[in-house]
């Protein structure tokens, strides 16, 4: 939540979370992120979404550029941090 703090008032960034549980446990989900007050959106139970990005790891986090393709991601072996990432992306984005 500290990232995505930072980048609040950047219209630029906008964070996301995606969650692939089955139909009968979205209901639970969505209860334990509006009592934990998470401030992004989320899309429950999408296996979908998580498939296209070819999801392995849980939990897993992308920075993807305006251009939609994935920019980074928290299992690459880049040294690369998800703020030096979004810098990146923001830079090619301009």
């Amino acid at each position: 939540m500290k990232v995505q703090k930072s980048y609040a008032k950047n219209e630029k960034v906008v964070f996301v979370g995606a969650t692939g549980e089955v139909a009968s446990k979205k209901a639970k989900t969505v209860e334990w992120l509006k009592a934990r007050e998470v401030p992004w959106k989320a899309v429950v139970g999408n296996r979908k979404l998580l498939g296209a990005y070819k999801l392995q790891y849980y939990p897993t986090t992308y920075v993807i550029g305006a251009d939609g393709k994935v920019a980074w991601h928290s299992f690459m072996k880049d040294g690369k941090s998800v703020e030096d990432a979004i810098a990146a992306a923001l830079k090619a984005s301009s």
